[in-house]
Formats: structure tokens, C-alpha cells, sequence
């Protein structure tokens, strides 16, 4: 995983983030391609150009586009962004869940309805970070919020 990142900061390619054995890479044109440990590929991946992928496990995922829409693949909890969630400057992914600060600043999270994190506080956020039972927003004051 860290050659992939370093491979990433030299040529300037998108942030890709991941939580399993798998990786996905972007290419400078924001096309995405998923891979297992074992170099098969293991998610059908969307087509659409993105600025930024989480995968999370063999079959799911969430990416950034370049409209800042959210597009969601697989079958995990957080597969199905809400339909009211607009334009999004800054998403991430953990196994149960994803939040995303939207354009206007203001949290929204989704995913697994048993999950705690998923009740995100009120106010402007510069940017958010979803992890297994927590999930912690950076306030456009700088405090932070978990």
C-alpha cells in the first residue's frame, strides 16, 4: 500500500484510500481499476471519472467524482448514498458507514442504521474522517467533533 500512495504523490494522481486487502488506483484521468493481493480484479468498477476512491472490502466502494457527486458500488451498508445529499467537497468510507462534508459544510452520514456514528453534529466542517464506531469532523474553527 505504500508504494501505491508514493506512486501516487510522484505523478499527482487522485487520493485513493482503502480498508481491506484490496487496492484501486486512478489514472490522470480519474478512471478507476481495483485490484485483490493476488492481482485479480475483484470489483466491477464504475466507469465515471473520479478525484477520489475508498474501497472497502472485495465488493464495495465510494468515490468522489468530479461533479462532487458521490457515487457508491457493492453491496455494504453504505452502498446507497442518500438521494438528498448534494454536492460533496471532501467524503470518507469505513466498513459500516460514510460521511461526507458537503458544499455548504454541513456532515451527512450513512450506511449501517445500527451505527452510532452515524448521528453527525451540527455546524460547518472543513473535513470528516468515518472509522469502525467513530467517526471525527475537523469544525470550520478548527475544534473537532468525534
Amino acid at each position: 500500500m505504500s508504494s501505491l500512495v508514493l506512486l501516487a504523490t510522484v505523478f499527482g494522481v487522485a487520493p485513493v484510500h482503502t480498508v481491506t486487502d484490496d487496492a484501486c488506483s486512478l489514472d490522470a484521468r480519474g478512471r478507476l481499476s481495483c485490484f485483490d493481493v493476488d492481482d485479480h480484479c475483484v470489483q466491477p468498477t464504475p466507469q465515471e471519472p473520479f478525484r477520489e476512491v475508498f474501497t472497502v472490502e472485495q465488493t464495495a466502494g465510494c468515490g468522489l467524482r468530479l461533479d462532487q457527486t458521490v457515487q457508491c458500488w457493492g453491496t455494504a451498508a453504505f452502498a446507497k448514498p442518500p438521494t438528498t445529499l448534494g454536492p460533496v467537497k471532501q467524503l470518507s468510507v469505513s466498513k459500516s458507514h460514510a460521511c461526507a462534508v458537503r458544499a455548504d459544510q454541513t456532515l451527512r452520514c450513512w450506511g449501517d442504521a445500527a451505527a452510532p456514528e452515524l448521528a453527525a453534529p451540527a455546524g460547518t466542517f472543513l473535513r470528516v474522517a468515518a472509522g469502525l464506531s467513530v467517526s471525527c469532523a475537523i469544525r470550520a474553527d478548527g475544534t473537532l467533533a468525534c
